[in-house]
């Protein structure tokens, strides 16, 4: 009855231990083989192929790195960001539409002195001419307008300029002219810029702007 009695414990005690290594072994190797996390949060603010209308194609859908900022930009507290790239071939010879979006997280309290520190800087450019546009409904933390090239190649006046705070530091300069807005909300900024030969192919395409505008805003919403 002895022998039995000691018997018992050590085979429920061996039966748990095989048990407890039977169920430790595939958690690691799950956990192993578990791919990091990727951001997503940027992606569903950005603006997709069924918010525009038939004919644009998409481009350049992908994330933005530290080291593709300005010095700037980083000072200002850039975190994260998203850039979707649309073409609109013309009705025409004339030339090509193109939209840009960015998509940014900014680790500020005041976003709207983020949103007039873009609009700002977007103006230090020598050679061309800035005009202030109506505010889409895209909140209160918005700046809009056109630039249109007046005089020889646009150049960094000594204030600064080209050193972009929402795109990319190597990202060239629009010299046929662009029209943008950049807003706020939450600890996100937007800035869509369109540039290039853009339906109604006769004016600025404002209305273009401030639909897609309002579109990706009510994303942030």
């Amino acid at each position: 009855m002895k022998i039995l009695s000691w018997t018992v414990p050590v085979i429920v005690v061996a039966a748990f231990l095989l048990c407890a290594g039977c169920t430790s072994a595939p958690a690691a190797t799950q956990a192993a083989e578990t791919p990091a996390p990727t951001n997503t949060t940027l992606l569903a603010y950005a603006l997709a192929p069924s918010d525009l209308s038939e004919g644009w194609t998409q481009v350049t859908s992908r994330e933005k790195t530290t080291a593709e900022m300005s010095p700037l930009a980083r000072e200002l507290g850039w975190q994260d960001g998203y850039v979707v790239v649309y073409t609109l071939p013309a009705n025409n010879s004339a030339g090509t539409c193109t939209l840009t979006q960015t998509v940014t997280r900014y680790s500020v309290q005041n976003m709207s002195d983020l949103v007039s520190a873009v609009a700002a800087n977007e103006r230090k450019v020598g050679g061309l001419a800035f005009t202030n546009l109506p505010a889409p409904a895209t909140g209160p933390d918005t700046r809009a307008f056109s630039a249109v090239l007046v005089n020889g190649t646009p150049t960094a006046t000594p204030t600064g300029g080209m050193a972009s705070i929402a795109f990319e530091s190597s990202a060239p300069v629009a010299t046929d002219g662009y029209v943008e807005v950049v807003f706020a909300k939450g600890d996100i900024l937007d800035v869509i810029r369109m540039s290039g030969t853009c339906p109604p192919y006769d004016t600025i395409p404002y209305e273009m702007l401030a639909s897609l505008g309002k579109t990706a805003y009510t994303k942030l919403e």
